[in-house]
């Protein structure tokens, strides 16, 4: 039997979900539901059905302590002429990649406007300027 979508939101969801979001789901395809002389009504099979596709699945763990394969067998190194402490290449500071970054960007832009044409070596006339307090 067929229910409004205000009596199905209080029946199967205690009112803690709106029409609007029935009509929502609707949209987003999870949801069938009649339209009779422009009243929206569901059955209470396609509210299960919502439910059962907008059920949240359980994701299993990245990881977990259990091994399922055997420890590798740790083989010993073999003799290296080098032996001692190794150096890592010298790192920057955020400021030098930055600086870098910045000077790279200036040296590889080129200039994108026009050139400029010569600027008139005319003189200004200067207006004398009269004050209104005496």
């Amino acid at each position: 039997m067929p229910l409004r979508l205000s009596v199905a939101c209080e029946l199967f969801f205690g009112n803690a979900i709106t029409p609007a979001t029935l009509r929502t789901e609707h949209r987003k395809g999870n949801l069938a539901f009649e339209r009779i002389a422009g009243k929206d009504f569901v059955t209470p099979k396609a509210i299960q059905e919502m439910r059962d596709r907008c059920r949240v699945q359980e994701n299993p763990l990245a990881s977990s302590y259990e091994r399922t394969d055997p420890a590798p067998k740790i083989e010993p190194l073999a003799y290296s002429p080098r032996v001692g402490s190794s150096e890592t290449g010298q790192s920057l500071s955020g400021r030098d990649v930055l600086r870098a970054k910045l000077l790279a960007r200036n040296r590889n832009s080129s200039n994108t406007s026009e050139r400029s044409t010569t600027r008139s070596t005319g003189t200004a006339r200067l207006l004398p300027f009269e004050s209104t307090t005496s």
